[in-house]
This record gives structure tokens, sequence and C-alpha cells, in this order.
């Protein structure tokens, strides 16, 4: 039987929790159940969780008391999340949903995606503020660099919205295995997947999505540009309000300048384009 760790945080304070999730999305953790009184993480990556759990120790709210890890069956956790796993809409432009709901209606675009283990699921605040700025980018016949692609929604998005190719990576082998099902469940048909990491990539793209945490925007800021064309842009997210003028200040040194940005909570989101 498959077992994977399962992380209970005390802290009911919801500003609080917002830091604590925000820990968690730079340490690269999916699972993540907020509750009113606290959070529960669930995981496979045992060095994350140690380090995550390091990490938050040290934050004045949180006290040993605070944390309870435990392990659980795999299989336990995929019943739970699809029990409580809900269809989320950005507006009338773009549903997510799971295949064992009903049909969204009244929406531009409608993805379907297979919950399993959360990897990205459009309910987090990064995610949702991706899709509502995709609304607004010509997409037609454009080739695309989705890093960090999760369950692929945002390449699936971009498909629908006219995308000529997207490619889409991921460092972690079950979130790529998600995404394949995902375009299946999409009949996603121009869009490639791989497991593996940026400085691999190959080519221009006229638009890059990345949807990832402040240390990996900011450690592969140079990589990003190089794979950027002349006229392209880049989509971000996964910054929090606190580090956006760092993460802006790392891309404009690399040649990029602001577009727009958008705020959700504690999270931003900023689009950009080539200065040359």
């Amino acid at each position: 039987m498959d077992i994977i760790l399962k992380l209970e945080i005390q802290c009911s304070a919801e500003d609080h929790q917002n830091i604590l999730i925000a820990y968690a999305d730079q340490a690269g953790l999916d699972g993540i159940e907020q509750t009113t009184s606290g959070l529960i993480i669930h995981s496979d990556r045992s060095d994350a969780i140690t380090e995550y759990v390091e990490q938050i120790k040290i934050l004045p709210f949180i006290t040993s008391e605070s944390i309870i890890q435990s392990e659980v069956p795999k299989e336990n956790w995929n019943k739970q999340w699809e029990s409580s796993f809900q269809p989320i809409r950005v507006g009338e432009f773009c549903g997510v949903r799971a295949g064992f709901h009903q049909p969204l209606h009244h929406v531009d675009h409608e993805i379907i995606i297979n919950p399993e283990l959360a990897f990205g699921t459009g309910h987090h605040e990064t995610t949702y503020m991706m899709i509502e700025q995709m609304k607004d980018i010509d997409f037609q016949d454009k080739v695309v660099f989705d890093y960090g692609c999760g369950t692929a929604i945002l390449a699936i998005l971009a498909e629908r919205l006219g995308a000529k190719t997207i490619h889409g990576i991921d460092i972690d082998e079950q979130a790529i295995k998600c995404a394949h099902d995902c375009l299946q469940l999409n009949d996603a048909k121009r869009i490639t997947l791989e497991t593996g990491t940026i400085e691999a990539v190959q080519g221009t793209y006229d638009i890059i999505l990345a949807n990832i945490n402040r240390n990996v925007l900011l450690s592969t800021a140079e990589d990003i540009g190089s794979v950027a064309d002349q006229n392209g842009i880049i989509l971000l997210s996964g910054i929090l309000r606190e580090d956006l003028e760092l993460v802006l200040a790392k891309y404009q040194e690399t040649g990029f300048y602001l577009e727009k940005t958008l705020k959700k909570g504690e999270w931003c989101s900023v689009l950009m384009s080539i200065t040359t």
C-alpha cells in the first residue's frame, strides 16, 4: 500500500494561514487543504516536508505543538480530495471542474481535470490570476511555453484560445502524468509535455506562462529570457506582494518591462514584455 505524509498545522488566523501557504508554495508542496482551524498538507516528498517544517518553526505564531505529522494511505487522500473538490469559475471566461461534476454553463471555456494529488486545480489565487490575465492576451497562432505546467490547465486554455503549439514542462513526474490525463479529458491536440527543467528547453516562444514561486522565478530569470522571442511576453505568478518589487527588478534587469500587475489576496501576477 502506497503511503504519503500528512502534515497538520493548527493555525486559525487567516493572515497566518496565508503566510504558511506561501511557504508551502515556495517549497513546491501541493495538496493543501485550508480549514477554519489550520492547514492540512499531503505529500509524498519527505524532503520537502522536512524543509518546510524547519522553515515555519521559526514563525512567531507557530509552536512545536502546532505541527502534527503522520502517514496515511495514498488512496484515502485521493478519495478525500475528490470528495472536497469543487468547480471554480473565473467570471464567464473559464470554468474548471472534475470529470465527476456536471458540465458548467455560461462559461466560454470549460476545462476538465483529474484532481488527483491537486497539481494545480485553479483554486489557488496564483492560478486564478493566470487564467484571468490570459483572457486579455492574444494567443492566436502563438507558440507557447508553460513552465511548471502542473495539471496543464494553462496549456489547455492556451490551446482553446488559439495557440499554434504549447510545450509544458514540470520537474514532478506525477504532475506530468496527471497532465497527460487532463490532455485526454479535454481532447487537447497541440500540447507536448515532458519532465525536466528549463535549462534543457530549446527554441524560443511567443508567450511564456510561469506559475511557480519566487525562488524559481528569480533563479531562472535569465533562462526564461533566453527562450522568450524578441517580441515575446511572459506571464508570471506565484509572487507574494512583499516580493513583487524584487521579482520585477530581476526581470527588468533581464530585459523585460512591466505591462500589467494583478493582485489577489497576498499574491501577485505580472504580465511583462521584451524591451528590445
